[in-house]
């Protein structure tokens, strides 16, 4: 067989798997409904239109952060969860950074500059957790950006001037991890912006200074360096 034959037949078996898999990827796209995208506004009784942070559930609620409060969504219906002042077992606050489930498919709420608040889904009541000066083993401040909940039922809690706080769900008391300057071990920064954990269940801290990653068996964060910019 020549050279030409050759590379004429492996073009032909190039093009037909091209063609075979192009034909199945529009066999599977022919069998899946159509998408169909809803939008949600303040004409649908949406309190505002800057959307933060939405969540699904575990139940299969839709819940939605904004500067005017907490809303659910059942697919048909919006309710709004709004701070009143002088009210119990409310919100803090309106403004909502973020939105978690823990393992008891309770709810953590971030309020900008109000603290924490914990929704229970037996009373559908808030439990409110605040900065208390006079307390060392309170909320370290009310200034909470991000939550991430943890397999043991802790959650951790960042901030943008106190670092990070975990509270302890047996006691609900917090221990508090800041930036010190000479200590390698403590977090990068005081100004944490987004937490997170990964499939093998590793803490991530997104600072101002870089990414951490707790490290639970040494108590301790390390700090992953920045890329070096290349010049080619």
């Amino acid at each position: 067989m020549t050279t030409t034959r050759r590379g004429g037949l492996r073009a032909f078996r190039i093009a037909t798997s091209l063609l075979l898999i192009i034909q199945s990827v529009a066999a599977v796209a022919a069998d899946s409904p159509p998408l169909i995208l809803e939008h949600l506004t303040t004409a649908n009784g949406l309190p505002q239109g800057s959307v933060y942070v939405t969540l699904q559930d575990s139940q299969g609620f839709v819940w939605l952060g904004t500067e005017a409060g907490l809303v659910r969504y059942d697919g048909h219906d919006l309710l709004r969860y709004a701070h009143s002042p002088g009210a119990s077992g409310g919100l803090p606050g309106n403004f909502i950074f973020q939105v978690v489930e823990d393992t008891h498919h309770d709810l953590w709420i971030a309020v900008k500059d109000a603290g924490v608040a914990r929704w229970s889904r037996a009373t559908d009541t808030f439990t409110v957790y605040r900065h208390d000066a006079s307390d060392p083993r309170s909320l370290g401040s009310d200034a909470v950006r991000t939550l991430v909940s943890g397999p043991d039922g802790s959650v951790w809690v960042g901030t943008s001037n106190a670092g990070l706080d975990v509270m302890n769900p047996a006691t609900g008391r917090f221990e508090h991890f800041h930036h010190e300057d000479g200590a390698p071990g403590s977090v990068a920064s005081n100004n944490i912006f987004t937490l997170m954990r990964d499939r093998a269940g590793r803490l991530w801290v997104g600072t101002d200074k870089g990414l951490d990653r707790w490290q639970p068996e040494r108590h301790t964060f390390a700090h992953l360096p920045a890329a070096e910019k290349r010049c080619d």
